[in-house]
């Protein structure tokens, strides 16, 4: 695991209500927790910039299957994520194998946890 990926991971891993959601989302998911609290790591180091404003991890873009980028609000990103299986969770042209499960469980995780969507998400505005 990558020193970048291991940060994030711990920035998730003190946040009590997002362990939560992972584990449940996991469970109705048929993942275990270790993959996917691991796919959140992968999701954000493989699929975003990101930037350090006020000591939160923002999201500022996302890069699609043709390498289109879009800034994207927590409500465009779910939906973007529930609606292509692949993309952000992708690493570089070979997607991860378990792509469209990971992003339909990113995708509920983003409309089930506000602290997911408030320190991974913000507004092209």
């Amino acid at each position: 695991m990558k020193s970048h990926e291991l940060k994030l991971l711990l920035l998730f891993e003190r946040e009590p209500a997002l362990r939560a959601s992972i584990r449940e989302l996991s469970r109705r998911g048929g993942l275990n927790y270790r993959s996917a609290y691991e796919s959140a790591g992968h999701f954000i180091a493989e699929g975003v910039l990101r930037e350090e404003r006020h000591g939160q991890v923002r999201v500022c873009s996302l890069s699609d299957e043709e390498g289109a980028i879009a800034a994207m609000t927590e409500v465009s990103l779910a939906r973007w994520l529930l609606l292509h299986g692949k993309g952000p969770l992708a690493s570089g042209r070979q997607g991860h194998p378990d792509a469209p499960r990971l992003a339909r469980l990113a995708g509920d995780l983003a409309l089930a946890s506000p602290i997911f969507c408030g320190v991974l998400v913000w507004d092209a505005d």
